[in-house]
């Protein structure tokens, strides 16, 4: 499964609306047509890896709901 297959089964469940998998330097590996992420959002959702109180009271980065699986 690629990347781009995540993405599509993600929004096809229905319960997601729009996803992207990025790299650490904030380039996107695989997007929905109409995620436009700022790199800024990027790094804001990965500064929730390292402080997650940043996101972790409203789950909101700017505009979007964002959801961090762990990765361990």
């Amino acid at each position: 499964m690629s990347w781009d297959d995540y993405i599509t089964t993600l929004t096809g469940s229905g319960q997601v609306s729009m996803g992207a998998i990025c790299s650490f330097d904030g380039t996107p590996w695989a997007k929905s047509a109409n995620f436009n992420l700022t790199p800024a959002e990027v790094q804001s959702a990965f500064g929730a890896f390292s402080n997650p109180d940043s996101l972790r009271a409203s789950g909101h980065s700017r505009r979007s709901k964002i959801l961090l699986p762990s990765v361990r």
